[in-house]
């Protein structure tokens, strides 16, 4: 009897211990975690963007070009999810999680189809070039550095044309501005792979400037006005650029020689007057970065524009005293930094500001890489820097 009993009691406590362990796992640390996960809901939104960037970095690891479906299908999987299961802390999460990724891997597949452009598959020698004129920036020394969007090239189809490129002239053309329509004599060739693994891949960023050729020119240019005027959006980009342009020559004026080329890189980022001398001294002290605009410039401006906005305001005591100035003066000052930021993307910082832009990182789709059949492109006389 006392065996039996036992018995009993040794399978009544091997069903408590069963369900204890039930309790336990899976279940009860998934229950464990939603609790701990509730804790922290008021940070939840601050991992969106991280999220986001894996999803980026999800599109960049990629073994091929996915089409945008593809991508797109973890959307409709997170709403059935989302409407079958029991909407609990760990569902919420889940299904905000895909989607962040989601958003961020078709950011970077949207803007990468969004940029494509035909790029040369070959180098052409004396090509003859007519197109308006989109950047102007001149160069240590002699000649400028031209970026073009292209209306003809001699021998290239439309489908074959190239939407920009970009040629180093030997002669600089007075008056030159941007918006005006030329032509020349250059050789141009499919933007410079890296030459080795992890170096430097200027092909990438001129896909994403839909920079289709470098080069440089064999003949000095000259004006077409065959070609008639830019057209409508490319003439609202060249006031902008004429703006950033004219800055940079009255500061170069004021100041004449290598501190003027150096005060024209600190205010609009172009460097192109700056003599190799001065920018290897910069390089080999540890300062060449304060030559390029960065976060730092973006702030300088932005702090200024609000601290003399808020002094004007605070001056006039029937604004002070009724208004939020200080909301009015950050708010102006938002505007600032983003006019500014639309003037500088004309200037020799082209393209660098991709950052400020959804999925503006990720890489050109492969197909347009191995169009080029894997030939490296010299050079240029500097056209590709």
């Amino acid at each position: 009897m006392t065996q039996q009993r036992a018995a009993e009691r040794a399978d009544d406590d091997g069903r408590v211990a069963s369900e204890d362990t039930r309790a336990t796992f899976p279940f009860g640390v998934a229950r464990r975690l939603a609790a701990r996960l509730e804790t922290e809901r008021d940070r939840w939104f601050l991992w969106l963007p991280v999220l986001y960037g894996i999803g980026i970095a999800i599109y960049f690891a990629l073994g091929e070009e996915p089409a945008l479906l593809v991508v797109l299908m973890p959307v409709p999987i997170a709403l059935v999810a989302w409407l079958v299961l029991r909407r609990g802390t760990l569902t919420v999460l889940a299904t905000g999680a895909a989607l962040a990724l989601t958003l961020g891997c078709a950011a970077a597949k949207i803007r990468t189809s969004w940029v494509a452009a035909p790029v040369l598959e070959r180098q052409l020698n004396l090509a003859e070039v007519r197109g308006w004129v989109e950047l102007v920036e001149p160069r240590a020394g002699r000649g400028q550095r031209l970026t073009l969007r292209v209306a003809a090239i001699r021998g290239l189809t439309a489908e074959q044309l190239p939407a920009h490129v970009r040629v180093r002239t030997m002669v600089a053309l007075p008056g030159l501005v941007p918006g005006d329509a030329i032509r020349l004599r250059a050789t141009l060739a499919p933007p410079a792979i890296p030459s080795i693994p992890g170096d430097y891949d200027f092909a990438r960023a001129a896909f994403f400037q839909r920079l289709g050729g470098v080069g440089f020119a064999l003949s000095r240019p000259e004006r077409d006005p065959t070609l008639g005027a830019a057209p409508g959006l490319l003439q609202l980009e060249a006031s902008i650029a004429r703006v950033g342009l004219a800055i940079g020559q009255r500061v170069r004026a004021a100041l004449p020689g290598e501190r003027g080329a150096i005060a024209d890189a600190l205010i609009t980022g172009e460097r192109g007057g700056i003599s190799e001398a001065t920018n290897a001294a910069y390089r080999n002290s540890g300062l060449f970065h304060i030559l390029s605009i960065s976060g730092l410039h973006m702030t300088v401006m932005a702090g200024a524009v609000f601290l003399a906005l808020r002094f004007l305001l605070a001056a006039i005591p029937a604004i002070a005293l009724r208004y939020p100035i200080k909301k009015w003066a950050a708010a102006a000052a938002t505007l600032a930094a983003f006019g500014y930021l639309r003037l500088l993307r004309h200037g020799a910082i082209l393209g660098h500001d991709l950052n400020y832009v959804p999925g503006g990182a990720a890489r050109p789709p492969r197909d347009c890489v191995a169009q080029r059949g894997g030939e490296r492109a010299g050079d240029f006389g500097g056209a590709a820097r």
